[in-house]
């Protein structure tokens, strides 16, 4: 019973972290950015660091979608990473006038992220279901043979 436990506890975990990303293609896209609407709920900037380590990263919110990148990185129109350009300075925050010193916000900002639709809610679902049915009739048809082979 314990090893019963400890493999339901091990699929149960690894089902949504290591599998389920995998079942379909997610979908990409590129969401336009303007720092004054940053606090709509929308997308979050998520700083880290301060001075010339200092970055920025953006947090999607897409309500029914699951978002499978994470945090993005900013990226400017041609597709450079500028995230560390924009937390060169305090008015580049939200609200803040856009230029600092030495510090130029691009108006063109966006970032690419994956997410899964919410309408692949029901594949994902039946698909996960044929997996763990699967794994069942394997451990059903392991233990039939481990008792077949143990009473003769």
């Amino acid at each position: 019973m314990a090893v019963t436990l400890a493999v339901f506890a091990a699929v149960q975990i690894l089902m949504p972290v290591a599998v389920r990303p995998y079942l379909q293609e997610p979908v990409h896209t590129d969401v336009a950015l303007d720092l004054a609407e940053s606090t709509s709920g929308r997308y979050t900037l998520l700083r880290s660091g301060s001075g010339a380590g200092a970055r920025v990263d953006v947090q999607v919110a897409r309500p029914g979608d699951w978002v499978v990148s994470g945090a993005s990185p900013v990226l400017d129109g041609a597709g450079r990473d500028v995230g560390r350009s924009l937390a060169c300075g305090e008015s580049a925050a939200p609200g803040g006038g856009g230029e600092a010193a030495g510090c130029a916000v691009p108006t063109d900002l966006h970032t690419r992220i994956a997410y899964q639709p919410a309408d692949r809610y029901w594949a994902f679902q039946w698909s996960e279901t044929a997996i763990h049915l699967a794994l069942a009739g394997l451990a059903g048809g392991f233990c039939s043979w481990w008792l077949r082979r143990r009473r003769s």
